[in-house]
């Protein structure tokens, strides 16, 4: 689905339609919730390129994106963690 957007994004380009604050807010919106942090920083680096300056709370998305993503990271090695123990208890 965000390659359909990222495509729709380039084809406003291409017809020389400027992207605004609204749609670049919602394409970095949905890729953080995605987890697409990387594709997020990109689309956040060529919005910069365009003129059109982040707001805070578009800065505070990709803050929150890689604050969960770093807890999932977190919580996936804890569990895994668990897990050994587990093992090794009925060993």
């Amino acid at each position: 689905m965000w390659a359909q957007a990222l495509e729709l994004l380039e084809t406003m380009v291409s017809e020389h339609q400027k992207p605004n604050m609204i749609t670049y807010s919602t394409l970095i919106n949905g890729l953080c919730k995605e987890g697409k942090l990387q594709e997020a920083v990109e689309i956040l680096d060529r919005m910069k390129l365009q003129g059109v300056k982040p707001d805070a709370g578009l800065c505070g998305e990709i803050i929150n994106g890689f604050c969960d993503y770093a807890s999932s990271r977190r919580l996936q090695t804890s569990l895994m963690r668990l897990s050994s123990l587990e093992s090794h208890q009925t060993d």
